[in-house]
Formats: C-alpha cells, sequence, structure tokens
C-alpha cells in the first residue's frame, strides 16, 4: 500500500516509517522539518491553509502523527498549539477526503482524560489543558471522515510514550526522557508536582504495533483504543528504575506544578487487547533499551 505519514520526522512517526518500509509499504513522510528517515518527502506545516493543494496522490493510507505534544508548551504558546493540533488536523482530514483514502489513522493523547483513574475509551473526557482540548478536538475531526466520506478512520490514545530516539533535549515532554536527561548529567532530578502523582507508561515499540494493526484487519475501522502499559507508575518508582540501570544515586527534588498537569491519570487497555494487541516492554526493560542505545 501507498501510505502517507504526517509528523514523519517525529519520535513516533519515523519508528512507524521504519516498520512499514520492513512490511514492504510505499511510504511517504510529510512535516515541518526536514527528512530523517531516507523516503520521500514533503516538507510543509500542517497548519498551512493550501496543505491540501500538496502534489500527491494514490494514497490509501493516511496516519496522522503530527502535532503539538505538549502539555506544558500549550499553556506557554495556545496559539501555536490550537494551529498544530486543530487546524493542523482539519487540513490533513481535508486531504484525506482529497485524496479519498481507505483509512485514516490518528494518534490522540491520554491528556484527554484529564485526572482520571482507570480511563476507558467510553467514559466522557474531560480534558484540563489546552493541549488535551486541541487533541480532543482532533479526534472529533477524524470522526468526520467516516461521517461525511464514508472514510473508516482509528483513533488510538497514546499513553506516555518513551524508548530510544526521544528528543532529551526537550525539557517539557516525556516524563522519563525528562528525568532520564537530568539522571546522565548530574545526581538531583527535579520533578514537577507531587512526588507520589501516578501515571502509565508505553514503549515506542508497542505504540508502533498497535498502530500497524488497523492495516491487515477491519477490527479496529472506526474504533477509539487507549495504548498503554498497565503499570502504574510515580515519579519515585521511575526514578528508582532508571537508578538501578545506571548505577548511580539519585535524589529527587520537587518543585511547583503548572495548570493543566494532570495528576492522576490511569486507563483501561482491555479494548484494544481484545483486538489481539499486547504491550511486550515493561519499564525495566524499556529503561534498558533507551539507556542501551544512548551509550
Amino acid at each position: 500500500m501507498k501510505i502517507l505519514v504526517t509528523g514523519g520526522s517525529g519520535f513516533i512517526g519515523s519508528k512507524l516509517i521504519q516498520a512499514l518500509l520492513k512490511k514492504g509499504h510505499e511510504v511517504i513522510s510529510l512535516d515541518k522539518k526536514d527528512k530523517v528517515i531516507d523516503v520521500p518527502h514533503i516538507k510543509k506545516d500542517i497548519s498551512d491553509e493550501d496543505l491540501v493543494d500538496i502534489d500527491i496522490s494514490d494514497i490509501d493510507i493516511i496516519y496522522h502523527t503530527a502535532a503539538q505534544s505538549g502539555g506544558y508548551y500549550s499553556l506557554i504558546h495556545p496559539f501555536v498549539d490550537g494551529m498544530w493540533n486543530c487546524i493542523g488536523t482539519l487540513n490533513v482530514v481535508k486531504l484525506a477526503q482529497k485524496l479519498n483514502v481507505k483509512k485514516f489513522i490518528y494518534t490522540s493523547s491520554m491528556a484527554v482524560y484529564g485526572n482520571q483513574e482507570d480511563a476507558k475509551e467510553d467514559v466522557i473526557p474531560t480534558p484540563i489543558s489546552f493541549y488535551g482540548t486541541s487533541k480532543l478536538t482532533g479526534e472529533y475531526y477524524t470522526k468526520i471522515l467516516q461521517e461525511h466520506s464514508n472514510i473508516s478512520f482509528t483513533i488510538f490514545r497514546l499513553f506516555a510514550t518513551y524508548g530510544a530516539g526521544q528528543d532529551l533535549d526537550n525539557k517539557h515532554q516525556g516524563i522519563l526522557s525528562i528525568y532520564l536527561e537530568q539522571a546522565l548529567k548530574g545526581d538531583t532530578i527535579t520533578i514537577t508536582g507531587a512526588e507520589d502523582r501516578i501515571r502509565q507508561l508505553v514503549h515506542v515499540s508497542d505504540v508502533v504495533n498497535a498502530l500497524l494493526m488497523p492495516l491487515s484487519s477491519t477490527d479496529q475501522d472506526n474504533e477509539t483504543y487507549n495504548v498503554l502499559y498497565d503499570d502504574n507508575l510515580s515519579p519515585r518508582i521511575i526514578i528508582d528504575a532508571i537508578s538501578h540501570h545506571l548505577g548511580k544515586k539519585l535524589t529527587i527534588k520537587v518543585i511547583d506544578g503548572y495548570v493543566g498537569d494532570q495528576v492522576l491519570i490511569t486507563g483501561s487497555n482491555d479494548k484494544l487487547r481484545n483486538t489481539g494487541w499486547n504491550p511486550k516492554i515493561d519499564l525495566n526493560e524499556g529503561i534498558k533499551e533507551f539507556v542501551s542505545a544512548l551509550k
């Protein structure tokens, strides 16, 4: 199949492209950044109104992974967040309609839930950040495809995703990568908000395996899924695991959190498991992989 991946130069998008190529698909990347993988690449900002006019044809599937992907950034730059996640997604949806693709696969976020425990896909989303609100808006734009154009969609609500290749220079996105970057440079880890707040993580390899599923099955058509490894993790648990793998003692410094930061967010992955997906990489194995890649 011929597949377009928006955000193809990003952390998840680039990993997805590598997996698609291994399966023999023809892939085109679209990103406002330069390409990072040797595939045809369209350098374009998805928030540009003329996105729909790009010179492209015969696309079977669109994976929409391009996004502003940080809660803190959305607080500081809400306009940019809205442009990329709302207007940008609307533009990609319009492009999908023009190309009459077979499927549209959208990566959403756990941020749509706000503070919830064991959140299932059928609960009412209650985002508490600009980022969560913009990603939820993207979900509604995505669902319009089936209603207006009979194009199947799948929405994946990704929980905190991590793994080798994640940007360690980004100090406000990726709880594990933020802690790991500090641990590599010193012995004190600064965390925002409560030390006992709860997150659930998922390794990027497990995310990619989930994203690939709609290519070979109609079971996920017009459905929404949580993607997570179901271990409840506090900052202390994550930092202790990093400490173990680096072989160094780490201390924690707590500073005030920021408005819109989720304190308790856990979810259920039963719905996705029931379609045959199972997460394979737990926290310890994931940190080992991440640290080994850095070395």
